[in-house]
Parts: C-alpha cells; sequence; structure tokens
C-alpha cells in the first residue's frame, strides 16, 4: 500500500486538501485530552485504514471520503510528529 500514490490518485479527482484543512493543525491539547501513544498496534490501525480508504476509493466517490481522509491523513501526521525525537521535530 503506497499512501503517497492513494493521496496522490485524490489529488488527480481535484480534491483540495487545504480547504479541508483545520485553521491550525499545530493545535495543542485539551487540558482533559490524552497524549498519542505510538505504538506497533496504531502503526498497523493506520495501515489497515490507508488500505481500507485505498479499497473505497474506487467505489466512492471521493467527495464523500473527504472529511474522513483528512482526519486520517491528520492522525498520521500526529503519530509521525510524536514519533520524533524533539531536535527532528
Amino acid at each position: 500500500m503506497e499512501r503517497r500514490s492513494f493521496l496522490a490518485s485524490l489529488a488527480l479527482l481535484g480534491v483540495d486538501f487545504t480547504a479541508l484543512a483545520p485553521a491550525s493543525s499545530t493545535q495543542e491539547r485539551s487540558a482533559g485530552e490524552r497524549a498519542l501513544t505510538v505504538d506497533g498496534a496504531l502503526l498497523r490501525d493506520l495501515e489497515l485504514t490507508t488500505a481500507a480508504y485505498e479499497r473505497m476509493r474506487h467505489r466512492v466517490p471521493g467527495h464523500h471520503l473527504m472529511r474522513q481522509v483528512v482526519g486520517h491523513i491528520e492522525l498520521t501526521e500526529d503519530a509521525l510528529r510524536g514519533s520524533l525525537w524533539p531536535a527532528q521535530k
């Protein structure tokens, strides 16, 4: 499963990710919100979710998937950001 090719194919369909992104993707966690724990289970779930969206794109029009895909991208981005050493962020 190639995330890049999946996102590229959505872009070819005319999907505008910037229009769907929140005003600030670096929003701070609220006081009661748990920190994101990056572990093998989360990485597997992200991969399975990506694969599911890849399969659905052949059957479901892109505009129906966009909010979910953008949310998935944001979660993946947060997981990647949380997995880096401070000097790499």
